[in-house]
């Protein structure tokens, strides 16, 4: 008989989940599972998620990655889809990479970005817990995850815990 363990909040210690994903896996694949996927996305692709909303303006921002780090990634002979949380403040890197679709809050949901993540052939993550979670389900179905490292510009020290034992670390280049 396991005791329950509850998890809440912002969570993404790999080392803690890793003890537990035999568990947690299941449970966020039957989530993901009944999901819709949003209108317009490739049967395969490579999914960059970029992070941007409050990241812009804190004062303690996690750092914001540039297009460079992007660039580097990007596998052309796959239709690029990007997830963002701010178009208006992704718009030039957007522009630059010249995706087949772009998602946003105003076309799909958050559980959408995370089931597109977790389909996505390649997965480009922003240092984000919302990244970190599709690169999770990504890279327990066989797909190809970068992981930013160090996963926050402030921060460089957390970045063993914040690195999943699956993802590609790819030295970061923040702004």
């Amino acid at each position: 008989h396991l005791e329950p363990k509850i998890i809440t909040g912002f969570y993404i210690n790999s080392r803690n989940i890793e003890q537990i994903e035999d568990l947690l896996l299941p449970e966020l694949q039957k989530l993901i599972g009944v999901i819709n996927t949003p209108v317009n996305l490739p049967r395969k692709f490579q999914y960059i998620h970029i992070r941007r909303g409050d990241y812009v303006t804190s004062a303690t921002s996690h750092g914001l990655i540039g297009a460079e780090h992007y660039k580097k990634l990007v596998q052309r002979n796959l239709p690029l889809v990007i997830g963002t949380d701010d178009f208006k403040s992704s718009e030039s890197i957007i522009n630059e990479l010249a995706p087949t679709v772009v998602y946003s809050p105003s076309n799909s949901s958050a559980w959408q970005a995370l089931k597109m993540m977790a389909m996505a052939e390649s997965l480009i993550l922003a240092n984000s817990t919302l990244s970190w979670w599709g690169g999770f389900l990504a890279s327990n179905n066989g797909k190809s995850v970068f992981s930013p490292s160090p996963f926050y510009k402030n921060d460089p020290a957390s970045d063993e815990n914040l690195q999943y034992k699956r993802f590609t670390r790819v030295n970061s280049e923040f702004l």
